[in-house]
Formats: structure tokens, C-alpha cells, sequence
């Protein structure tokens, strides 16, 4: 799985800033964003 939209609105929500790199390193908490929003996927049937 491509975690493309989720890292894009994790950076619009973190920074602003939808299109890494920005220029002020990786989004806060990316790996705790992916893992919530599988879980979220999971918890839809859609995983």
C-alpha cells in the first residue's frame, strides 16, 4: 500500500505544506500517521 494521501495531508495539516520536502524535515509523527490511518482502513473493511 502507497501511503501518498496520508502523508500529503499529514504534511498539509503539520506544516501547510502538502509536497515534501518543504525545507523543515520530515512531518512530526509520520509513522505514527501511517499506522492510525491503517488502522482506520482496517477498522472500514477497506484493508
Amino acid at each position: 500500500m502507497g501511503y501518498d494521501f496520508i502523508d500529503a495531508v499529514s504534511g498539509m495539516v503539520n506544516r501547510g505544506f502538502h509536497n515534501p520536502p518543504c525545507g523543515t524535515g520530515p512531518v512530526d509523527g509520520g509513522p505514527e500517521r501511517r499506522a492510525n490511518f491503517d488502522k482506520v482502513l482496517k477498522a472500514m473493511g477497506l484493508l
